[in-house]
């Protein structure tokens, strides 16, 4: 029985993903690296320490990863102050949706708890959700598992009970690695996400309700429809 839905943040809730690669490229010259959305499009889903790591092991630069993310940080904020994080189309109408049918919802996330907690309540969301998972509270990031078996055990369920909804491929395998099934959101703006681990592709929300991820759960885990 479906218990509860866990949604990714970025790309799936807002579409954060060009703004986050463009405040990573712009924070990055101040350190005489110039890096391209291509290379950049590798770390969607990443944590930012990771994300930190491997560019400082790339470019074999002479910093830390806490001067990096303080740089990176400071102009995401600045951005987000003057252009804003757009919302997925539809998505706020699925969570209500699933709300009144009783399901269970979390978001997982990288992305630090401030950042979610601000983006979730700016959409007037937060009370809709049960559980705020985030980078912060675990040592590995997706595409490890870890995140997501954390998640089923604050929300009380097991693996089979739950569905995901992730656009990056590093949050499938991270999902896939927890025993969940995954709903693939085809976000144009998360870069060439290989998601062929979902176990349905959907490019819009907007046909997309309790209805809808009910029938895919069943579907995914053999029952009847």
């Amino acid at each position: 029985m479906l218990k509860a839905v866990i949604f990714d943040m970025d790309g799936v809730l807002v579409d954060s993903e060009p703004l986050n690669l463009q405040a990573l490229i712009n924070a990055l010259k101040d350190f005489g690296v110039e890096l391209t959305l291509d290379y950049c499009s590798q770390f969607i889903g990443l944590s930012n320490t990771d994300t930190m790591r491997q560019i400082i092991d790339d470019y074999k630069l002479d910093t830390t990863v806490n001067e990096l993310i303080l740089a990176n940080k400071v102009m995401k904020r600045k951005m987000i102050k003057e252009e804003g994080y757009p919302p997925i189309p539809f998505v706020k109408t699925l969570i209500q949706d699933l709300y009144r049918n009783g399901i269970k919802m979390a978001v997982a996330s990288s992305s630090p708890e401030a950042d979610i907690l601000h983006v979730i309540k700016t959409l007037g969301i937060y009370k809709y959700f049960d559980k705020i998972i985030s980078g912060d509270f675990v040592e590995h990031s997706k595409p490890d598992p870890e995140i997501f078996n954390l998640t089923l055990k604050e929300l009380g369920i097991s693996a089979s009970q739950a569905m995901v909804i992730e656009d990056s491929m590093n949050g499938t395998i991270a999902a896939e690695g927890a025993g969940i099934k995954t709903i693939g959101f085809l976000n144009p703006n998360s870069g060439n996400q290989d998601l062929s681990r979902a176990c349905v592709l959907i490019e819009s929300f907007q046909d997309v309700n309790y209805h809808f991820i009910e029938s895919e759960y069943r579907r995914a885990y053999g029952l009847p429809v």
